[in-house]
């Protein structure tokens, strides 16, 4: 299927994102003494942090559910667009279904 394909190529661009935050923020194994107000900024900065990383777990976990849903449809999608391309092109048809589309449209007047 093309679209795992590309799936795939999406979810790897959220993965390697992700995995580059991780590696670019080592622990810090510092013993210098800090104040209060630069460990509270900290905490309120992981905790921002934190409630991003939720917010972004859970688009993940919607989008590939959704994802899973589209391609579950694939299977009848492509059996009904077999059908369709299986069967002859009747040209008398098409052009008769293009002039009444092209009808209708100059008949209608425009609403600007």
């Amino acid at each position: 299927y093309g679209a795992d394909g590309y799936s795939v190529k999406e979810l790897l661009k959220v993965a390697s994102t992700l995995y580059s935050a991780m590696k670019s923020n080592p622990l810090e194994a510092d013993d210098a003494p800090r104040d209060m107000t630069t460990t509270s900024l900290e905490a309120s900065s992981k905790f921002g942090n934190l409630k991003l990383c939720r917010q972004l777990a859970s688009d993940i976990t919607s989008r590939g559910a959704h994802l899973y849903d589209l391609l579950a449809e694939e299977v009848d999608l492509r059996e009904k667009r077999h059908i369709a391309l299986s069967k002859p092109v009747d040209m008398a048809q098409i052009e008769h279904g293009m002039e009444q589309s092209i009808k209708a449209v100059t008949v209608r007047p425009f609403l600007w």
